[in-house]
């Protein structure tokens, strides 16, 4: 492979570059769009330990994760004063 990859830099004079970098940039795109268990499986990993280094979440990929767990369920939680929260600040204010 070795050979194939330097005659193909020298005819399509491309500047050179480590062939491994390919894999790594296929995977750490590939890690923006899959789970962590299907990245480690189309990779061939068997540790997850070599997975988390194609792993690099951004803001946006934080903020989307975010957005679907807020819109997907209901916390329980709501803006509205209870009505004991209520009586107890009226029994508090002077």
């Amino acid at each position: 492979m070795k050979k194939q990859h330097l005659r193909a830099l020298k005819e399509s004079k491309v500047a050179p570059f480590v062939l491994y970098e390919l894999r790594h940039t296929c995977l750490t795109r590939w890690a923006e769009r899959m789970d962590t268990y299907t990245l480690a499986y189309l990779a061939g990993h068997s540790d997850f330990g070599m997975t988390k280094r194609y792993v690099h979440p951004q803001k946006d990929t934080i903020r989307k994760a975010m957005e679907k767990v807020r819109g997907g369920h209901a916390s329980g939680h709501t803006t509205s004063k209870t009505a004991s929260e209520s009586s107890s600040e009226a029994v508090l204010k002077p």
